[in-house]
């Protein structure tokens, strides 16, 4: 729920400031709005899945309405993400969605803060056509299904939750 991500944000021990800590905390925003399962983002095994786990050719970095990619020091208000491989995708064209900046809760902006993470390391959003998988951590491992079910589980005693009933599989909003 949204109250479980704001303390998430607040109880989970995410150093914003790093960009793992940072990584960690646009992966479970991504997650939820994105109504992703955990095999589409993250590592849930020894390796990432090569055909569902999104790759950073498959995110747009938009700015003003437009579905072309924004220059990488330039900052986007708009983030398009590419399914190749969606699960409900019986016509095998893949899918897609996206999120625009928010100012309501700057917190759970998910656009601010993929900015900060560009910003942190261009050289990493700079291979448009790249292999590399979004949420890879500075370790070149991509997070995982552990690391965020982990984060989840200790913010859920703030909320009054059963840490034992937290699961990442599937942070879905809908």
């Amino acid at each position: 729920t949204p109250k479980m991500l704001i303390a998430v944000y607040l109880f989970g021990n995410i150093d914003l400031e790093t960009w793992n800590g940072l990584l960690l905390w646009t992966a479970i925003l991504c997650g939820f709005f994105f109504l992703l399962r955990c095999s589409e983002y993250l590592r849930k095994y020894a390796k990432p899945d090569e055909h569902k786990c999104v790759r950073i050719r498959n995110i747009t970095f938009a700015l003003g309405n437009a579905s072309d990619e924004c220059k990488l020091n330039q900052p986007c208000d708009e983030v398009i993400w590419y399914h190749e491989y969606d699960k409900n995708d019986w016509l095998g064209v893949g899918s897609g969605d996206n999120i625009k900046l928010t100012k309501k809760d700057p917190r759970q902006c998910i656009p601010s803060h993929f900015n900060r993470l560009r910003g942190m390391n261009p050289e990493f959003f700079s291979d448009r056509n790249g292999d590399a998988f979004v949420f890879t951590q500075e370790d070149g491992k991509v997070l995982t299904a552990a690391t965020v079910e982990r984060t989840l589980r200790d913010a859920s005693l703030q909320c009054g939750l059963d840490p034992r009933v937290i699961s990442s599989h599937s942070l879905r909003a809908g």
